[in-house]
């Protein structure tokens, strides 16, 4: 049996009659026009959950593995814009962001998500040490359309932070990300450094735990258990 319908937010598979998502209440995406089978279903359910959980690493290694194992899944657009998320995550290469993307336009020129995180990767390339360059103008829009796509929040709130050093600014950004992405792994430090250079240790140290409880990496678990404990004793 095969499940022609997998929601793009949580991975969750359906029937071919159901509309929304009864887990997530997203809207379904058909990923049978393409040639799905309950293979190709189940894997991208699989990368859904693995997602889901923050675990970047594991999720990266099963795109990698689907893409060789699994040739006709490049032709997935849900899976191409989820191993773009996730690339966007793990600070991956811009390019192979571009070329995934490239390939899903190809197969669906008018989806709505495909054309904005090519325009996310292009503004997050066009970014400088300029205030109010073409970056961030092009992530502000993205935004303003989009007001909850954490990785439009993410990058425009770290770009603010670490090179503008507009931190009320850069703060809002990335809590809204948070909120809207709670596995967010980069956005909790970095929520969890502005919290700290604010003279808040208890939203500091919130926001290291919660990065903690994602962290895979031994030796950034560790840091994050050094911040932890620092900031207890203030």
């Amino acid at each position: 049996m095969s499940f022609p319908v997998v929601c793009n937010n949580c991975g969750a598979p359906s029937g071919p009659s159901t509309g929304v998502c009864p887990f997530c209440k997203s809207v379904m995406t058909l990923v049978a026009g393409r040639g799905a089978n309950a293979k190709e279903v189940t894997s991208l359910v699989a990368l859904k959950k693995v997602y889901s959980e923050g675990n970047l690493p594991a999720a990266l290694s099963l795109c990698v593995t689907l893409a060789s194992e699994e040739v006709k899944i490049m032709e997935n657009v849900v899976y191409l814009i989820c191993y773009t998320q996730i690339l966007l995550e793990a600070e991956g290469p811009t390019s192979k962001m571009k070329s995934l993307l490239g390939k899903a336009l190809m197969l669906e020129p008018q989806n709505v998500q495909v054309n904005e995180y090519l325009e996310i990767t292009e503004a997050k390339s066009m970014l400088s040490k300029e205030k109010g360059d073409e970056g961030e103008k092009r992530l502000t829009a993205v935004i303003r359309r989009s007001p909850e796509n954490p990785h439009a929040l993410f990058i425009l709130g770290a770009h603010l932070f670490w090179t503008q050093d507009e931190t009320l600014a850069s703060v809002r950004y990335l809590e809204k990300c948070v909120r809207a992405h709670s596995k967010f792994l980069r956005a909790w430090g970095c929520l969890g450094t502005i919290y700290e250079k604010l003279g808040n240790p208890a939203l500091s140290i919130k926001a290291y735990s919660s990065a903690l409880a994602i962290e895979t990496d031994l030796t950034m678990r560790g840091f994050f258990k050094e911040k932890i404990q620092a900031l207890s004793v203030l």
